[in-house]
């Protein structure tokens, strides 16, 4: 991590570098004294290819060299900041106890307060990597082909968004290999939707008159999912042990219908399809798992300004106007991630949203 620090006390500066490198064991923090130098220093970094990671800032420093300082310096480097649309991470560390909108946490510094643990949860919360990939159906190899190039560490996330079963050979050890990581965090898709119903009917041993004592909504559920890739599903299910099936029921059961997570300053909505009876004014969480899981979404309009909408469903083969078919599809604040693993000239993808790099396996 680089981190640059608007300071101009050096003893504060030097009590900061301290913590960062000792207990967070970052190697590169630089300090500046005015705003003007601090913001050429952020566009030269940048033009080199190595950009700061973090902006540590006080509130009452210099604009520029040589100028007094400035009561609201830090809040002036943050809205010009923001008016660049710089999305770097942003810690006020002040003896004023403020809360500053628009920054990623504010930490008073003073001697009755432990900023010095404060800014060290700050900064590892900072490092941890959230990762998102999507549509594994079954693709058990694929699916561990990809968690070897992931470099998903103890403190990372990854979300699944979706469709774990269905179509492929394998959709169980998938299913066993995410329960015993609990770093993953599976969202909900219309195949776990499709399944869930009729699985909690196969936890128990079959009789041979199962069928037969089978409601007409069941037997509707039955032959929708099997339509749809459901077979091999249910004949790796009834393979397991009695215990096992209920153990993946509840699991299945667990899957959330939505991930939200705040990224370098930018919010990230994680879900499976898209978002049926979309309007600008409803929050994430007042959208139904339905509304969720079947809707596709529309990559030529642009839903939000401020948020990035990740989702699957869709494999990129299928984007109208799509130059990278088959690959992490990018548009309009928009991420799809379904690569059509399984398919014909397809391949399972993942994405790390903190730096953007992409993973296949195929």
């Amino acid at each position: 991590m680089k981190v640059l620090n608007f300071e101009d006390s050096v003893y504060k500066a030097n009590a900061i570098r301290k913590i960062l490198g000792n207990r967070c064991g970052v190697a590169s923090v630089e300090q500046v004294s005015n705003v003007e130098d601090g913001l050429k220093m952020l566009k030269d970094a940048e033009n080199a290819g190595e950009p700061f990671n973090l902006i540590i800032t006080d509130m009452h420093f210099p604009m520029r060299s040589g100028a007094i300082s400035d009561t609201e310096a830090g809040e002036k480097l943050v809205q010009i900041l923001q008016a660049q649309g710089n999305q770097t991470n942003i810690i006020v560390c002040s003896s004023r106890n403020m809360k500053l909108p628009g920054v990623y946490g504010c930490i008073w510094y003073s001697e009755i307060s432990d900023w010095e643990e404060e800014l060290c949860d700050l900064v590892r919360e900072m490092e941890q990597m959230i990762y998102a990939m999507s549509d594994i159906h079954g693709q058990y190899e694929l699916f561990r082909n990809l968690m070897e190039q992931i470099p998903l560490g103890k403190d990372d996330t990854l979300y699944v968004l979706g469709d774990v079963v269905d179509r492929g050979p394998d959709s169980m050890n998938t299913l066993k290999y995410m329960m015993a990581n609990p770093n993953i965090i599976p969202i909900m898709g219309n195949h776990e939707l499709m399944a869930l119903p009729c699985l909690k009917l196969l936890v128990s041993e079959l009789s041979k008159d199962f069928l037969h004592k089978l409601s007409s909504q069941a037997h509707q559920s039955f032959a929708e999912w099997t339509l749809n890739g459901g077979i091999s599903t249910i004949q790796e299910f009834l393979k397991l042990p009695k215990e096992e099936r209920r153990q993946v029921v509840e699991y299945i059961e667990s899957f959330r219908p939505y991930g939200k997570k705040i990224i370098n300053n930018g919010e990230y909505w994680l879900i499976h399809a898209g978002l049926e009876h979309f309007s600008e004014s409803r929050r994430l969480e007042e959208y139904s798992v339905e509304e969720l899981v079947w809707k596709r979404t529309d990559f030529d309009i642009a839903y939000f300004k401020n948020i990035t909408v990740v989702s699957g469903h869709t494999p990129t083969q299928n984007i109208l106007g799509n130059s990278r078919p088959g690959y992490i599809f990018k548009k309009n604040n928009l991420i799809a991630i379904d690569c059509g693993a399984g398919e014909n000239n397809g391949r399972l993808a993942a994405i790390c949203l903190d730096t953007g790099e992409e993973y296949y396996a195929e």
